[in-house]
């Protein structure tokens, strides 16, 4: 069966073979991963402290440090799993708080 021959304007949205990336979400457009001062406070001790990041779609990401850095609160920030403190993030146009 024959692919559909629709090209999408901005290259970034292909795959590696050419082939659209699926669309998830309800911002077509944007970024994969969006942060803006996320922030994560368990009592006194601040486990994330005004995260800002920006994630392309199709990009490839680590998230290194050391451990205590926060890797695993902001994994589960962007999961929706635990809600921020202060700040917020979109994972495909989504909140992860209000659209788990």
């Amino acid at each position: 069966m024959a692919r559909p021959s629709a090209t999408p304007a901005d290259p970034s949205s292909l795959d590696q073979q050419g082939h659209p990336l699926p669309v998830v979400g309800n911002d077509a457009g944007g970024p994969a991963i969006e942060a803006v001062g996320l922030t994560k406070r368990y009592g006194g001790t601040l486990a994330v402290d005004g995260l800002d990041l920006t994630i392309g779609r199709g990009e490839v990401f680590g998230l290194l440090g050391p451990n205590g850095a926060g890797k695993t609160t902001t994994i589960l920030m962007l999961l929706g799993l635990t809600e921020p403190t202060a700040g917020s993030a979109r994972v495909t146009g989504l909140d992860p708080v209000r659209d788990p």
